[in-house]
């Protein structure tokens, strides 16, 4: 009966080690990153994006994280390392640099100059050879053609006389090759198939996950150790009252009876609660691994606990979505 107190000790551990798990998310680690640039607390921000960058390997969540060390870097003054994270953001998406509606001119220019200095390479061939080729409008040589050009997303087009190929838009890797291949129409048709890159298309985005039950399970366990709490708080009452009443010589012994029996029964609950919450709380760690870490989503759900210390020892539960 007196080892109540550790137990809920225990417990409220146990509880309070979900958040420390649902932190470990690399999108709420990059939205709390992100929420920490717009404070101007830049070096926490920067803690918060190491860790993110630790536990992800999605391409395009990556490139968001290495672009917001860059931004970071930059208003902290340290342009080399500013350079290298807008370098590395660029090599994961090469269209990726601070917006200059939102950040200052010269973070956004510095990643401009990055961003031309960074070379990748397009392969273009078309059937029959000897097509003209241009890139964003402008003729840079005929096919077969392999060209070194600055990263990104580009126009290309093929022309053999008056026969052109649709325009197609490519995006340039940082030292990779983009392959196009082209088929040009015979002559006098004027509606020739749409020619693709030779590039293995991205893999899909994965849809963000709230871990629902996550949730569910973590606020069960709060909620039936509440409940558990005050039923052995309940039998401690019953239970002081009968040593109260013990004293008394004239005391009713129907009445001692029925305040042992009820002693009796409440700890029996409040211990079978105890045990239900714990597992509840195991539950709960093991779907946040089931269901997975949310890559590449902007936010997800997040749980704080807090202790309340005192006569009545618990918790405080805060669910954010």
């Amino acid at each position: 009966m007196r080892i109540v107190t550790p137990l809920l000790s225990l417990l409220t551990l146990l509880l309070w080690s979900l958040p420390a798990l649902a932190a470990d998310d690399a999108a709420a680690l990059l939205q709390e990153a992100v929420r920490r640039y717009g404070l101007a607390d830049f070096e926490g921000s920067l803690e918060q994006l190491t860790r993110a960058q630790e536990m992800t390997k999605d391409p395009k969540l990556l490139a968001r994280i290495h672009l917001y060390q860059g931004i970071n870097y930059g208003e902290l003054d340290r342009l080399p390392l500013s350079q290298a994270a807008f370098t590395t953001a660029l090599t994961f998406e090469p269209d990726i640099c601070p917006d200059p509606a939102r950040f200052k001119a010269s973070l956004v220019k510095l990643c401009q100059e990055v961003r031309r200095s960074l070379r990748g390479t397009l392969a273009v061939t078309s059937q029959p050879e000897g097509g003209q080729v241009l890139v964003d409008g402008e003729p840079v040589g005929q096919t077969p053609l392999e060209r070194r050009l600055a990263i990104g997303s580009h126009r290309v087009q093929v022309r053999v006389g008056d026969r052109h190929s649709p325009a197609q838009r490519v995006t340039v890797f940082v030292d990779q090759t983009a392959s196009v291949k082209v088929e040009l129409p015979p002559a006098g048709v004027t509606l020739p198939p749409r020619a693709k890159p030779d590039r293995p298309a991205a893999p899909p985005r994965p849809r963000p996950r709230r871990r629902l039950w996550t949730w569910i399970a973590a606020g069960s366990a709060v909620l039936v150790a509440g409940i558990a709490a005050g039923v052995w708080a309940s039998a401690e009452s019953d239970y002081g009252e009968w040593e109260e009443t013990a004293d008394d010589p004239a005391a009713d012994e129907q009445r001692l009876t029925d305040l042992q029996d009820s002693v009796q029964r409440k700890e029996v609950a409040a211990w079978v609660l105890f045990g239900t919450a714990g597992a509840l709380a195991a539950g709960a760690v093991t779907l946040f691994f089931l269901e997975g870490r949310a890559s590449g989503a902007e936010r997800s759900g997040t749980m704080s606990v807090v202790p309340i210390l005192g006569p009545a020892p618990g918790a405080a539960v805060t669910l954010r979505f």
